[in-house]
């Protein structure tokens, strides 16, 4: 009896690293394969830059952004306002901070029976701006507010930055998770 296990790895279109490990045993005159596929995140480009401008200067690669990240289900009880999510919504990657509104705490239901969820979109923005932001919003239900936030992150950051995204069609959800060190947003 022979055993071979070989692990191969490529990259795929949709942007992530397929790891494949293919098992083989002969055995007499049979063959018997048994391919087991993994699927490894592969953080954009978009979502490391957003990392390295709250403060976060030594994430260079995927592995390290990571750390920074907290894979969650496309469910409402993972959605809370004050929260900052890194996802997939058709084509492009979005990161944005998710802010309450009359209807929910960052999710509500349309009339159309889809859940929606209220965020300003946050990718592109100055690192001066994005810190305060941080600083001031992130994790503070209270105050990320989209009646209390209106006016100052609209001027801030332009009218096309409140969004609502069906939870439906987001993938690849994380929720960034800025304060595991003490160095979010200036903070020593």
């Amino acid at each position: 009896m022979n055993l071979l296990l070989k692990v191969s790895s490529m990259r795929s279109r949709k942007s992530t690293i397929s790891t494949s490990i293919s098992l083989c045993i002969s055995y007499q005159s049979y063959l018997f394969c048994i391919v087991l596929k993994l699927a490894m995140a592969k953080f954009s480009k978009e979502l490391r830059n957003f990392l390295v401008s709250t403060g976060r200067p030594e994430i260079r690669t995927g592995r390290q952004a990571a750390q920074y990240l907290r894979k969650i289900p496309a469910s409402p009880f993972y959605i809370s306002a004050g929260h900052i999510l890194a996802f997939r919504y058709g084509l492009s990657t979005v990161i944005a901070l998710i802010v309450s509104t009359g209807r929910g705490n960052g999710l509500f239901i349309s009339t159309r029976h889809n859940p929606l969820v209220t965020v300003f979109r946050l990718e592109g923005v100055s690192d001066v701006i994005l810190k305060e932001i941080v600083k001031s919003l992130y994790r503070n239900p209270r105050l990320a507010s989209y009646r209390k936030v209106v006016g100052t992150l609209r001027a801030i950051l332009g009218k096309d930055r409140f969004r609502t995204f069906n939870l439906r069609k987001m993938s690849g959800i994380h929720q960034v998770e800025l304060k595991r060190d003490m160095r979010v947003a200036g903070k020593k």
